[in-house]
């Protein structure tokens, strides 16, 4: 927890001001990692120590960081709340550096070559391509919200938006089904980012979360749809140039 940051339990069915506190205690139904701000918490104080050990934060990205060995030599490290990706072509530097994060903080839970990270699935190919997909994610939204026997649409969203599809005057909706559609609206924030094709789509939806209409719940569903018909795709990364004869 933080210093100055205040949290607030909700009272026990059958509590009263009137109980005597030297003989009623209430305790917390959830322990103290699981609040919101807690991985919050633990990557602040990674990121701290990372700069202590020389890693510099890189301009366009705070959360990304690189410490240079030597002209050849580098090891680099994404923070994404508590969790971060390593990569290096020097493995006896990054385990120093590792075992020497174990000793500031509890034994870290390591992976090497992980094929899966924060959702996003790494697939090598044949021609040492790199491919970032979210198929496993978009399956399990798919069976969530029953969309395997939908029709797989064409595009992320009909074209009818832009030809007065909206109704004139916008029913109220309940905010049960708001809160539904932020959910989802979140699924597909996350499931974004290995298919940019659909980011138009995906941020068009956003702007309606203060009171979404039944087209604009009908589209969601749509665009979720089409992700999880492509959601093999994803990104490819290819080098420059080919692989060095070692």
């Amino acid at each position: 927890i933080r210093p100055g940051e205040q949290y607030y339990m909700e009272i026990p069915e059958g509590w009263s001001s009137a109980h005597d506190r030297n003989l009623f205690c209430a305790i917390l139904n959830k322990a103290v990692y699981g609040i919101p701000s807690a991985s919050q918490t633990a990557g602040h104080a990674l990121t701290s120590k990372l700069s202590s050990m020389g890693y510099t934060p890189c301009v366009h990205d705070s959360k990304f960081y690189v410490k240079w060995l030597d002209d050849h030599h580098a090891i680099f490290c994404i923070v994404h709340a508590d969790d971060a990706l390593w990569g290096t072509n020097n493995n006896a530097a990054l385990k120093a550096d590792l075992d020497q994060l174990d000793t500031e903080f509890c034994p870290l839970t390591r992976r090497e070559n992980p094929d899966i990270f924060r959702g996003i699935e790494i697939r090598i190919n044949e021609d040492s391509s790199i491919t970032l997909h979210q198929a496993a994610y978009l399956r399990e939204l798919a069976k969530i919200y029953d969309l395997l026997l939908q029709r797989t649409p064409d595009t992320p969203g009909s074209a009818s938006d832009t030809k007065g599809a909206e109704p004139a005057t916008p029913q109220v909706t309940s905010h049960k089904q708001i809160h539904e559609y932020m959910v989802r609206q979140g699924c597909l924030q996350w499931a974004v980012i290995c298919s940019p094709s659909c980011a138009y789509r995906v941020n068009w939806l956003a702007r309606h979360m203060r009171n979404p209409q039944p087209y604009h719940m009908s589209e969601q569903l749509r665009c979720m749809t089409y992700m999880h018909s492509i959601a093999t795709k994803g990104i490819t990364f290819r080098r420059n140039s080919p692989l060095p004869d070692v």
